[in-house]
């Protein structure tokens, strides 16, 4: 073999290496903001969210067995959990004209799929209005997936949490 073919076909296998070896990573980046009013993202609330560690990693959820669960590498949120949580708790109260100086402290256990399609939210709400605890209360929501895939997980985590926080609007606006 000639010097100029034994180069070249150095060449090729270093490109080949090389690509193989990338380490681009695509995210799907996924949110539950769409459709939510742009009124609901400057809210005179006060917010907060904890979220359960694991909730807390960036990655969708999914609960892979009785004990397990494990947030998703490749399939992320688009914003914070907690942010999107807040501006959609916000929303809701929003649409009930809910006015008053109020402290929402939401404390959200779980948040995730399973691999059968299943659904849950659990969170307990402490509302105070001057320093004044005026709602206590768990809130849950379990439902299976209609569209396969983390889209339609998202999908139906959104429409769980618009329940909670409608049910939590609902309460305040007795």
């Amino acid at each position: 073999m000639t010097l100029l073919k034994k180069i070249v076909a150095l060449v090729i296998g270093i490109e080949f290496l090389t690509a193989c070896g990338s380490s681009d990573v695509n995210y799907d980046r996924y949110s539950m903001l769409d459709g939510i009013p742009s009124s609901a993202f400057n809210y005179s609330y006060m917010i907060n969210v904890d979220l359960y560690s694991v909730l807390n990693e960036g990655g969708i959820v999914v609960k892979t067995s009785d004990v397990a669960l494990r947030p998703a590498t490749n399939h992320r949120w688009a914003d914070a959990l907690d942010s999107q949580l807040k501006v959609i708790t916000a929303s809701e109260l929003n649409k009930r004209n809910i006015k008053d100086n109020l402290v929402v402290n939401w404390a959200v256990s779980k948040f995730n799929g399973d691999l059968a399609g299943n659904v849950e939210i659990e969170a307990n709400c402490i509302v105070t209005k001057n320093k004044k605890v005026i709602l206590n209360r768990e809130f849950s929501y379990s439902s299976h997936q209609t569209e396969d895939g983390y889209q339609g997980l998202v999908k139906e985590l959104r429409k769980g949490w618009i329940d909670i926080a409608g049910k939590l609007a609902a309460s305040l606006s007795k």
